[in-house]
């Protein structure tokens, strides 16, 4: 449908699924986590192909969209990654770059 991998919009609609229809989340769970294709989708639904991905395409332009306005997904990829320099940096008994990273966090 648009530039995203079904993971990468696993990822999102796992976040923001709060934001969707509940048609919308139906079928955007049984593309993305149950990967139906859109004939499977629209038999399940009763609804034709056309309207399941025009669901997919509305359904993930949400998510885009409040990923870029909100940056959650973002947010806790880079806290996660934060959090494996600090324990990296606490198993080398480095505590001078763990306090310069707390320092640089709080600062921002």
């Amino acid at each position: 449908m648009s530039g995203l991998s079904k993971i990468q919009c696993a990822i999102l609609l796992d976040t923001y699924q709060a934001l969707l229809t509940d048609k919308q989340r139906d079928i955007m769970r049984m593309y993305c986590d149950m990967d139906y294709s859109l004939a499977e989708i629209a038999e399940q639904t009763g609804t034709t192909r056309q309207a399941v991905r025009d669901a997919i395409v509305n359904a993930e332009r949400t998510l885009t969209d409040s990923e870029d306005k909100l940056h959650i997904v973002k947010d806790l990829r880079d806290n996660k990654q934060l959090l494996q320099t600090i324990k990296a940096y606490a198993e080398a008994g480095n505590c001078s770059s763990i306090l310069q990273l707390l320092h640089e966090q709080c600062e921002e």
